[in-house]
């Protein structure tokens, strides 16, 4: 009995050292920056996939000095480190010049979209919503707020066929702010994903559920208010 319960003890205290020491890892990456908020210390970065933390995708992140964005432009290639814990940007460095362009990056016009093919996924409903329950979209808030925190984007997709991949993006004053890929696994599928929206991002946002290839599969236009 004694020796059970002393393996009991072993096994979870061997459990809580493993989950302390995932929450204190480092994680590496390398991307491009899309557009830097010095006032929130904020970063986007598309950027490929970091082992053990996050996919490919373009994301948004605090950054835990100011001093790291000093310098930084849209365009420039970096090297970035992560903490784990926080999920804060703790180190920069810059490995290549910066791209042609230095102006924020903006969204292809609508012209020039493809155009949604035969063969591509069908988005039968799509709503916005402050969280998601049971696989179902929960109310929004009209007007939204800058303290809404996090946004979801709710899409339900049939005629997908094989496993197949969509994107959400979400765009604030024309800027591609996050780009997300989710899988669609059935001929009829939930799936859904959140932006946060810092209190200082107010004005018009997009978000779209686009094919790999770009074209357009559902869109909902909203507008974030300053808090009064």
């Amino acid at each position: 009995m004694r020796r059970s319960f002393a393996l009991i003890i072993g096994l979870l205290v061997t459990s809580f050292a493993h989950g302390e020491a995932a929450k204190q890892q480092i994680y590496q990456g390398e991307g491009v920056v899309q557009f830097v908020n010095a006032k929130e210390e904020i970063l986007v970065v598309e950027h490929g996939q970091i082992e053990g933390f996050a996919d490919a995708m373009t994301m948004s992140y605090q950054v835990r000095s100011l001093d790291l964005l000093k310098g930084l432009k849209q365009g420039h290639r970096i090297k970035f480190k992560v903490d784990g814990a926080t999920e804060e940007i703790i180190e920069i460095s810059r490995v290549e010049r910066m791209a042609q362009t230095d102006q924020p990056r903006q969204e292809k016009s609508e012209a020039a979209k493809p155009a949604v093919q035969p063969d591509d996924p069908r988005v039968t409903r799509a709503a916005l919503a402050t969280e998601v329950i049971d696989r179902e979209p929960a109310e929004t808030f009209s007007p939204i707020s800058a303290e809404i925190g996090r946004l979801y984007y709710f899409t339900e997709v049939a005629e997908a066929g094989p496993p197949r991949e969509i994107l959400h993006v979400w765009t604030w004053q024309d800027r591609n702010v996050s780009e997300i890929s989710l899988k669609v696994q059935g001929r009829r599928y939930r799936t859904w994903s959140y932006k946060t929206v810092p209190p200082t991002w107010t004005g018009e946002w997009r978000v779209e559920a686009r094919t790999p290839e770009g074209a357009v599969l559902s869109s909902k236009s909203f507008r974030v208010e300053a808090t009064q």
